[in-house]
């Protein structure tokens, strides 16, 4: 557990997410992260044969890989709707009131 109180203690860094290309670049550098880590799940256990725990190992990778697609299609709708007029807060509402007439 140390070691992840050491990375985060690390980050120090703090984006000014109201900053559309901001924002964006670090949507999809997450999603970069995401999928990174869904490619070392499969890259460590690919040799297991236990039925069991590739159940579990490939939920594992499937959730990683979902949120790798979240991330990139967050940032894609962010560079795709930016424009001069439009803020953060006001292209996630937009968002939200389309999903909203989808349902």
């Amino acid at each position: 557990m140390n070691k992840y109180k050491l990375i985060d203690e690390k980050n120090n860094y703090s984006p000014n997410l109201n900053d559309i290309n901001e924002s964006a670049q670090r949507q999809f550098f997450e999603g970069n992260i995401f999928l990174e880590m869904a490619d070392d799940i499969v890259k460590k256990y690919s040799n297991i044969n236990n039925k069991d725990l590739l159940y579990d190992i490939s939920n594992a990778a499937a959730a990683t890989l979902a949120f790798a697609c979240e991330s990139f299609l967050k940032a894609l709708y962010i560079f795709e709707n930016n424009t001069i007029t439009n803020n953060i807060n006001e292209l996630w509402e937009n968002l939200k009131i389309y999903l909203n007439t989808l349902a």
